[in-house]
């Protein structure tokens, strides 16, 4: 989630709604690292951000990030989150508010996007699809991991490469008992 601390409303909002959904799906053993990166850099430095997520409102896990205002503007671009730079003299001031784009965003482990989730979702509605999504990707990450490559291939088809990368990302092995296939037999050939 892109925001920032002296928000009065919306962002505090959605994170309550955020940290919901992440108790919801923690229950059910879906556990996603939540990120919040301040689009504020000016005043949510490192110990103001520590505070704020120490005071216990949120999720317990919510990893907040800052920058300098060119790296917050890069990550901005990346996912097109919009928002307005305050100016020098609001900066001077201390007194301002930042308008943004409300959304949060649903990545795979390896940092892939999946998902996004604007602000008219309920965290009923955010949950659920998170859950959906969730669940297809671990179902999609153990069968590529324990298939032959030509079946989840042929299943799944080929892993796509992300924009700017030559190959595909290596999953992580996953520790588990192999598992044996049973294959339908050929047209015309008899199940020995």
């Amino acid at each position: 989630y892109f925001g920032f601390t002296k928000c009065p409303d919306i962002c505090p909002q959605e994170m309550d709604k955020l940290t919901a959904v992440l108790r919801s799906l923690d229950g059910k053993g879906q556990r996603v690292l939540p990120v919040f990166i301040t689009i504020d850099p000016a005043r949510d430095d490192a110990p103001r951000l520590k505070a704020y997520f120490g005071e216990g409102e949120f999720h317990e896990r919510f990893l907040p990030l800052t920058g300098s205002f060119e790296e917050v503007r890069r990550a901005c671009r990346a996912y097109r989150v919009y928002f307005t730079k305050p100016t020098a003299d609001e900066i001077r001031a201390g007194d301002y508010l930042i308008d943004h784009s409300i959304i949060s965003y649903l990545l795979s482990p390896e940092g892939h996007f999946i998902e996004y989730f604007g602000k008219s979702l309920s965290a009923a509605e955010a949950e659920s699809k998170m859950t959906t999504l969730i669940a297809e990707w671990e179902r999609e990450r153990y069968l590529r991991a324990t298939l032959p490559q030509w079946v989840a291939e042929a299943m799944l088809g080929p892993v796509e490469v992300p924009k700017g990368r030559t190959e595909a990302p290596k999953l992580p092995p996953i520790p588990a008992k192999p598992v044996e296939i049973a294959l339908p037999p050929a047209p015309g050939k008899a199940r020995a």
